[in-house]
C-alpha cells in the first residue's frame, strides 16, 4: 500500500548550519512497517498545489502511465498553473 504525505516541506529538514536537505526520516519508518511507498515533498507547497498534482498523478497512474511520468505530469500542472 503507498502512503502520501502532504505537508508542507514534509520530507525536508535542517541540518546544524540551517540548510535544507532532504532526510526521509518518518518514510524508512513507513516502508518497514509495510508501505509500498512513500510520496513526501521537500519543498514548500500549498493544500491547492498539492490538490492539483495528486489529482492529475492519480489519473495518470489510472491511465497505466508508469510512476515516474505520473510525477512529472503533477509537477508540471503545479507548475504551470497560477497559485
Amino acid at each position: 500500500m503507498p502512503v502520501q504525505v502532504h505537508a508542507c516541506s514534509g520530507a525536508a529538514t535542517t541540518n546544524q548550519h540551517g540548510n535544507y536537505g532532504t532526510a526521509m526520516d518518518y518514510g524508512g519508518t513507513l516502508l518497514d512497517a509495510g508501505a509500498g511507498a512513500v510520496l513526501s515533498s521537500a519543498w514548500p507547497g500549498t493544500d491547492a498545489d498539492a490538490a492539483r498534482f495528486f489529482t492529475v498523478f492519480y489519473e495518470s497512474l489510472a491511465r497505466g502511465r508508469s510512476v515516474g511520468d505520473a510525477l512529472q505530469a503533477g509537477r508540471n500542472k503545479v507548475y504551470s498553473s497560477p497559485a
